[in-house]
């Protein structure tokens, strides 16, 4: 992973198995290690899980897509979601510094805290969902029971979170191996008995708008999980020398959410249109066992449970580090161990009608992320350039930003546009065909507005 820290005074450097001591300061230099090929394995493994293959199942099994215009859309979701994570993770390197830190800049110290919380939020229902699933996998191989098997996977892999970056790193690039080669063992089986060229399911439970709004919407939630991890990509390059070379660091991230992402979606895709027998409200490894042959059950299985972990790692971590962001007094290891804790106990209410839930969920990590990455995005590259006075981040003077007015505006010019289970706005209601374009238009106005009223970093250290 990493290129060997021999600096004179180093505390952490590419140490394994030693807690990481920094929270959410800058990272010194003496202390930077790694290449950007690292980042392809990281993001890899990252995204070799079942939550990662279940938005494919949402685009044929709700959406009702044929397998060939899901593939479409789930590609697409992916890439554009790539793109931007990659552009989220340049931060890191430049500024030395976790990403929710970083908000602070166009948000302010005291109006950061809520798209922070928010953040904490998003990441720790990621952490109940993947553990719903591998508690249900886990469950599903030994028959000690839901409880039992959703604590024993929490317990390992908040452990690893509490290691911090370097265990993350390598626990992630050994996974991408390991998993890729197993799903990319269920998908070839899956996609060999599927029909690309069928005409889909008019009937799906998210179908009703015809097939152009349907691959909207399957496109809206392919961004949405691989755009998610925006709220934490700098988490994992803020140890990269500030030197590095920032377009291997953009390929490396871009290429591991476009291959991660979708070689998963795809496979999601096929046992979605396999497994229409399967209720919605199963436990979605029911999905495995009525696809995949009977001798690899177990080894599938298993693979769900690793794969949650591997998520769940990233996630208990990054929560962590978002919570200090939210000003939260703790230290960055005990912070993820309460993560943890969190992420238990709404896996346990979690436990019953996954699939509509799951969906849904992904529909609201957009309203607010997105205008949030229009901010964030708007203020590093056009606003400030990259370049701000380190101090900044945690000047308790510089209390609110301008940020705060971009992002609003641009979660409320968005809801016109909604057409989700909650809600479904005038423009939408009025033309259902285009299916739901709120996500984009909530980016592109708060992006927009941000690149016109924001202000430069040195000149709003003084306060806001």
């Amino acid at each position: 992973m990493a290129i060997s820290a021999t600096n004179e005074g180093v505390a952490y450097g590419d140490k394994l198995v030693k807690v990481e001591p920094y929270g959410i300061e800058p990272i010194p230099e003496k202390e930077r290690h790694g290449r950007p090929i690292g980042l392809l394995g990281m993001w890899l493994g990252a995204n070799m899980s079942m939550s990662t293959w279940l938005v494919g199942v949402v685009s044929t099994a709700l959406f009702g897509l044929p397998l060939w215009l899901a593939w479409l859309s789930l590609l697409a979701g992916a890439a554009l979601g790539g793109a931007i994570v990659g552009l989220h993770s340049l931060i890191g390197p430049r500024l030395g510094i976790p990403q929710m830190i970083h908000g602070r800049a166009p948000f302010g110290m005291y109006g950061n805290i809520i798209p922070a919380s928010l953040s904490v939020i998003l990441i720790v229902g990621f952490y109940a969902v993947n553990s719903v699933l591998g508690a249900f996998a886990l469950h599903s191989i030994t028959q000690i029971g839901y409880g039992p098997s959703l604590a024993l996977l929490v317990i390992a892999q908040t452990l690893l979170a509490v290691y911090g970056h370097n265990m993350v790193h390598r626990f992630e690039q050994a996974m991408a191996v390991l998993l890729g080669i197993t799903f990319l063992t269920i998908g070839l089986y899956a996609s060999g008995r599927v029909d690309l060229w069928d005409a889909g399911n008019i009937g799906a439970p998210l179908a009703a708008g015809g097939l152009f709004a349907s691959f909207i919407g399957s496109l809206g939630v392919a961004l949405s999980f691989t755009i998610s991890y925006s709220v934490l990509a700098s988490d994992y390059t803020r140890y990269l020398p500030a030197a590095t070379e920032r377009s291997g660091i953009w390929r490396n991230v871009f290429l591991g959410q476009l291959l991660g992402c979708g070689m998963l979606y795809m496979i999601g895709a096929a046992v979605g249109s396999l497994a229409l027998n399967v209720s919605p409200e199963a436990p979605p490894t029911e999905m495995i066992v009525a696809v995949v042959p009977a001798y690899f059950i177990i080894p599938a299985l298993a693979a769900v449970v690793l794969g949650a972990m591997t998520q769940n790692v990233l996630a208990a971590y990054s929560a962590g580090l978002a919570g200090l962001a939210a000003l939260v007094p703790s230290k960055r290891w005990s912070a993820a161990l309460g993560a943890g804790v969190v992420g238990f106990i709404l896996a346990i209410l979690g436990e019953g009608s996954f699939a509509s839930k799951y969906e849904l969920f992904l529909h609201v990590i957009l309203f607010w992320s997105l205008p949030w990455m229009g901010v964030v995005l708007a203020d590093y590259f056009i606003t400030n350039k990259g370049g701000y006075p380190i101090g900044l981040f945690y000047d308790k003077r510089h209390r609110l930003g301008r940020g705060l007015i971009s992002w609003v505006v641009g979660m409320a010019v968005s809801i016109p546009f909604m057409q989700q289970q909650l809600y479904t706005g005038p423009v939408a209601e009025a033309l259902p065909q285009i299916g739901d374009i709120s996500y984009y238009v909530a980016l592109l106005v708060a992006f927009a507005l941000h690149a016109i009223i924001g202000r430069p970093g040195a000149r709003t250290s003084q306060g806001g």
